[in-house]
């Protein structure tokens, strides 16, 4: 499946579910979260924004909303994104592959890693053959000297 088809249907309103497993829960605690989030056209490319709840393991909840910028590159077939603070600041640019096939296997993944500051993240979208468009799922891995945790979301699309 062509990387295009997979940007282009991104568009629309998704709910997710995410568990994070963390190894330095003082630092990044462990727990689930719940939510709602959007792709929109923005410019040349998708914003995409989410907000919910995150229920700690230790008892805590915080509300939680992030920002994100989307564009697929044709030339090289690739899709950066990178987060936008609360101040409005770029971070962390990402960069997006289509990975080959499983054989037998009708998913399809994006994957890519990159370092932010000190840290790295290992990133994986999954997208399930026969759904592709209705639902996938989004694995984080990330570790540095004050982290070190996993998450797990799961998109499912609004009707």
């Amino acid at each position: 499946m062509p990387l295009k088809i997979i940007f282009d249907n991104w568009v629309g309103y998704w709910t997710w579910n995410r568990h994070i497993e963390s190894s330095m829960p003082l630092m990044v605690p462990a727990g689930w979260v719940r939510g709602r989030a959007y792709f929109t056209v923005h410019q040349d490319g998708l914003h995409y924004h989410e907000q919910g709840e995150w229920f700690t393991d230790n008892g805590l909840v915080y509300a939680i909303q992030r920002d994100y910028y989307y564009r697929y590159d044709p030339i090289q077939e690739r899709i950066l994104y990178w987060a936008v603070n609360p101040l409005g600041r770029i971070e962390c640019l990402q960069v997006l592959t289509l990975q080959p096939a499983v054989a037998g296997s009708s998913e399809q993944q994006l994957s890519c890693q990159a370092v932010c500051g000190d840290d790295y993240y290992q990133a994986t979208y999954t997208f399930p053959g026969n759904n592709l468009f209705t639902q996938f799922r989004l694995r984080y891995q990330v570790s540095g000297p004050k982290k070190a945790y996993c998450v797990t979301s799961y998109f499912y699309r609004c009707n």
